[in-house]
């Protein structure tokens, strides 16, 4: 096992995740960005009014209140670590580009949960997970018997679903 891993997995790992991961998410997040018609420049100004004049009575949470659980499930001590080293070893050069970064990043955050709602499935009394929602073979339309590719992923999708959730679908 550890032939496999020094050998096989490690080299792949460290290729897939030093060269290809980063150009392939920030070539998603451009394309987001130009699809979506720039959103994250186009609604900023609405965002602020949104977070800033947040509701205070009623029921439910207000739009600072979800804004702040937003951010606190995504912010994390390698976050706040990584802006620390990224600073020291590369100047204000880093955090211009972690800003690019970021700005690119947000067109791809607004569609992940956009499709997170819209494939949500209600399973029993409660909700699954929102990665498990995404993944849903059958809200996907990833039937067996549209598309052979899309048939197969949607068999390892379902696996995944099952086991991310603990529940076997009908």
């Amino acid at each position: 096992m550890d032939f496999i891993q020094a050998n096989l997995i490690d080299p792949f790992s460290k290729v897939l995740y030093s060269y290809v991961l980063i150009y392939v998410l920030v070539a998603v997040g451009i394309y987001f960005t130009i699809r979506t018609k720039f959103v994250q420049i186009r609604y900023f100004g609405r965002m602020l009014n949104q977070v800033l004049h947040s509701r205070t009575e009623g029921d439910g949470i207000s739009s600072f209140q979800a804004f702040c659980i937003g951010l606190a499930s995504r912010v994390g001590t390698g976050n706040i670590a990584g802006v620390a080293i990224a600073l020291t070893l590369g100047g204000p050069g880093a955090i211009f580009w972690m800003w690019v970064v970021a700005a690119i990043g947000m067109a791809t955050a607004l569609i992940e949960a956009t499709l997170g709602q819209l494939f949500k499935v209600r399973a029993r009394r409660r909700h699954l997970p929102r990665r498990a929602r995404l993944l849903h073979p059958a809200r996907a339309g990833l039937a067996a018997g549209r598309h052979p590719v899309r048939g197969a992923a949607g068999v390892h999708l379902r696996h995944r679903v099952q086991h991310a959730a603990g529940q076997r679908y009908q």
